[in-house]
C-alpha cells in the first residue's frame, strides 16, 4: 500500500461527500480528478470506473473505496 499512498493526491480524496448514491459519488470523483489531472474525456473515465465496479466492488472496508479504471482506451 505504500506505493499507492504515495501516489494519491490529497485534493482527490473525498471524505464524507454530500451524495446519496454511488453514481453521484463516482460522478463527483471524476469531476474532482478532471480538475487535478490531465483527463481529456470525463465520460470515458466514468464508464471505465463503472466497468470496474461491475466486475467487483472497489470497497476496501469501513466505508472506504478506491474507485479506479484499469485502462483508458
Amino acid at each position: 500500500m505504500d506505493g499507492l499512498c504515495n501516489r494519491l493526491k490529497k485534493e482527490c480524496i473525498l471524505l464524507d461527500p454530500p451524495v446519496k448514491t454511488m453514481d453521484q459519488l463516482l460522478h463527483q470523483l471524476v469531476m474532482i480528478l478532471s480538475e487535478h489531472e490531465d483527463i481529456k474525456d470525463t465520460n470515458l473515465l466514468y464508464e471505465e470506473i463503472m466497468k470496474q465496479e461491475q466486475m467487483g466492488s472497489t470497497c476496501v472496508g469501513c466505508g472506504c473505496a478506491i474507485p479506479h479504471a484499469v485502462r483508458m482506451r
